[in-house]
């Protein structure tokens, strides 16, 4: 790639900022789809040198409580606490804590076997960034997105990002990094070393999927009451005895650079349940309910909603408040053996929430059983390969063959 000097980089930067604002200004006026172009890819970053070495600060895992976890399906668990890095690479028989390059709070992410750890709420214009990649949690490489600082030292970005998923779809990775600015910068690398940066995106993207024929990215969404249930696309019933809707953020592409906003504009006839300063927040928030199976995208929401698409554009709403029957949260669907599962927590008394797994075989009809023995109190669940990991209060951590025995590890 060829270099250019820094004058000339800033002022690619600030063309590509008021690009960026034109088109988000365009959407809020028209309230129609738009689109975003980007014309070629702006940068690539690639992990050079010796790889990083942490500091062994114990030979066990540290009872302090989570900030981030991430697992393979391999035996590896890593968890960031407010100081310590601990690794396990056998399901938890043995740990090893390192201490954490800076006094920042770290995000760990994973998946097609990396590691992604980098430091998060990043609010300030120059923070620090630190960015690292593993395959084991032992070895480590640093890595930055942003290599623009020729108006600060060397330690110092401009436009710092926050580094939000890190997803293997459609046989690249792709890494998604929110901006100071409230938008999103994509990066895809086929190694998960080198990164391309594709495009910006005037939203905070959270998730991308891919449905064989269209990728899709996801930005939560706003909430509004109205009298009359809306008709426009994307909006969704959350509350119906509060007069409570939604109406999701998407985006959509086939190249992962051109992307056309399908919903989620703000609109000036709506009256919107969380603003401020005269600005509607985004206050709605899924996940994917499980992987892209036939072209379908299936998300759950928090208000015990399924949101179904087969175009990646537009989304039906399927209620699933009574089979989960449950009152705090719930995970996404895990295929454990010839069961599907989702793992949900409930109010028990005052400081204690359990947990309950529903298991189905169809998909259709599902059981419900409480869980209560050897699970922490809050508990989290991911899935790791063939392991369920279960995580909560006081830094405790449980893992499971089955999901109905569960041992405690740490």
């Amino acid at each position: 790639m060829s270099q250019m000097d820094s004058d000339t980089k800033i002022g690619v930067r600030l063309v590509r900022k008021y690009i960026a604002i034109f088109v988000l200004v365009c959407i809020l006026s028209n309230m129609l789809p738009s689109g975003i172009n980007a014309a070629e890819e702006l940068k690539e970053i690639h992990i050079t040198g010796d790889p990083v070495q942490f500091q062994v600060a114990f030979n066990r895992a540290t009872g302090d409580d989570y900030v981030s976890i991430a697992a393979d399906e391999k035996g590896t668990i890593i968890v960031v606490t407010y100081k310590y890095l601990n690794v396990t690479n056998d399901y938890g028989k043995s740990w090893v804590s390192y201490r954490l390059p800076t006094d920042a709070m770290y995000r760990i992410l994973y998946d097609k076997g990396r590691f992604y750890m980098a430091n998060m709420h990043v609010d300030q214009r120059y923070s620090n960034i630190h960015a690292y990649t593993s395959t084991d949690g032992k070895e480590w490489f640093s890595f930055d997105l942003d290599n623009d600082n020729s108006n600060h030292n060397s330690n110092h970005n401009s436009n710092p990002y926050t580094i939000v998923n890190v997803q293997y779809i459609n046989g690249q990775y792709i890494l998604l990094a929110h901006t100071y600015n409230n938008e999103t910068k994509l990066f895809t690398s086929s190694n998960g070393m080198d990164w391309y940066e594709k495009v910006e995106i005037p939203s905070e993207i959270y998730f991308i999927t891919w449905n064989g024929t269209i990728y899709s990215a996801f930005g939560g969404g706003y909430t509004f009451y109205s009298m009359s249930k809306p008709n426009s696309r994307n909006q969704l019933v959350v509350d119906a005895a509060q007069n409570r809707y939604a109406e999701m953020l998407i985006y959509s592409s086939n190249d992962l650079k051109n992307w056309t906003m399908q919903s989620g504009s703000i609109k000036s006839n709506l009256k919107y349940s969380f603003v401020f300063n005269g600005v509607p927040r985004n206050n709605y928030y899924y996940d994917l309910e499980k992987p892209v199976s036939d072209g379908i995208i299936t998300l759950y929401d928090s208000s015990g909603n399924r949101l179904i698409s087969k175009n990646g554009t537009t989304f039906t709403v399927q209620s699933f408040k009574k089979t989960l029957d449950a009152n705090y949260s719930r995970s996404p669907m895990f295929k454990v053996g010839k069961n599907y599962m989702i793992f949900a927590q409930y109010w028990f008394s005052p400081g204690v929430i359990r947990s309950k797994v529903l298991t189905s075989t169809d998909q259709v009809h599902w059981k419900t059983t409480n869980l209560t023995k050897s699970i922490p109190n809050t508990m989290t669940v991911i899935q790791a390969g063939s392991k369920l990991i279960g995580y909560g209060d006081k830094g405790e951590m449980s893992i499971s063959n089955d999901g109905f025995q569960w041992t405690k590890i740490r």
